[in-house]
């Protein structure tokens, strides 16, 4: 959406909310559009309202999240209008629709889980120090439940001392795994601290959780660390846990790891280790290191993915590379562990 039409379709959210035309920001809210719903989000936030249409706000959005024939996309909106736009009313019924979405949690999709997560980033800013403790204890109770509680605590909780004094409280592994991954959504340097002392633990599972934390936290911080793991036992979780958290973290572990290692080392082993997902971190090894071998090495590894990024890369740097049948060069997977 570009300037003018973006200020053209505020200026009509501002003077439909001014006039609490309801039926007409409705409309918006369950646009397919998620910039158009968005765009009425902040627009309601920045808006000044009285007394009267805050009132009239909240009831009808109360209407809408208590109704359960609402679509989900329509009901989260919904609340964060109602969370940010009201000064008063909202907390009970957003303290039991989180209630009611914690417990459902195995219902709800991927997406449904993440926008979820951004209501809870809203009540944060906006709750009480009443609603919130409620709210964490809630999720903290609710750990056990499913792996989405853990960022759902992160998302709530922005004080790590509080997420480490739960830690050590309990001996619960699954609860301590989703601990970690809260303080990964907290990631303020105690937090940080905490998961590096973790990375170690004699538990397998509390091990390889708080690798895949440090990782998801794309902090510059957490690259040492992982790069001292990437040649060790836990190579398969570490590189998973670069890929999964984004470009950024590729792109500073791969840097950090080239300025340290060799990249036909780098590509030898890990072709032949053919650690599932890890491409995306192989492919910008390639592309950062620039070395005809390592395309080589692409190119002959039995590997669809890395084979189109070695044609891709010869083509951008002016060479003409082609399979080598018999060539002895890293096979995917060919490594035994």
């Amino acid at each position: 959406m570009d300037k003018l039409r973006y200020k053209y379709k505020a200026f009509h959210i501002r003077r439909d909310i001014r006039n609490n035309n309801v039926d007409a920001l409705l409309s918006l809210m369950t646009n397919k559009k998620k910039t158009v719903c968005n765009m009425l989000i902040q627009t309601c936030i920045e808006s000044n309202v009285s007394l009267n249409i805050e009132q009239s706000w909240r009831k009808l959005l109360t209407g809408i999240i208590n109704d359960s024939e609402e679509s989900f996309d329509k009901v989260i909106s919904a609340a964060k209008i109602m969370v940010s736009l009201c000064s008063h009313g909202w907390e009970l019924i957003i303290v039991n629709l989180i209630r009611h979405l914690i417990e459902n949690l195995s219902n709800l999709t991927r997406h449904e889980i993440l926008e979820t997560i951004s209501l809870l980033k809203i009540v944060r800013k906006k709750g009480s120090d009443h609603i919130l403790k409620e709210i964490s204890d809630y999720l903290y109770t609710n750990l056990s439940l499913h792996s989405a509680v853990g960022r759902m605590l992160g998302a709530i909780e922005n004080d790590s001392s509080i997420l480490i004094g739960y830690f050590k409280e309990t001996k619960n592994y699954l609860i301590r795994m989703h601990i970690l991954i809260a303080l990964a959504e907290v990631a303020d340097e105690p937090a940080i601290d905490f998961l590096i002392q973790n990375i170690g633990s004699n538990h397998e599972h509390i091990n390889k959780t708080a690798i895949e934390s440090l990782g998801g936290t794309g902090l510059p911080q957490a690259i040492p660390v992982l790069q001292k793991l990437l040649l060790e036992k836990f190579m398969d979780v570490v590189v998973q846990a670069i890929v999964i958290h984004g470009e950024d973290a590729i792109h500073l572990t791969a840097s950090a790891l080239l300025a340290k290692e060799n990249a036909l080392r780098i590509a030898e082993r890990f072709i032949g280790l053919g650690i599932p997902r890890s491409e995306p971190f192989l492919i910008k090894i390639l592309w950062l290191s620039s070395d005809t071998m390592v395309a080589k090495y692409f190119l002959n590894s039995g590997n669809q993915q890395l084979y189109h990024a070695a044609h891709n890369w010869a083509i951008d740097h002016g060479y003409l590379i082609k399979k080598e049948y018999g060539k002895k060069t890293p096979h995917w997977r060919g490594i035994k562990r």
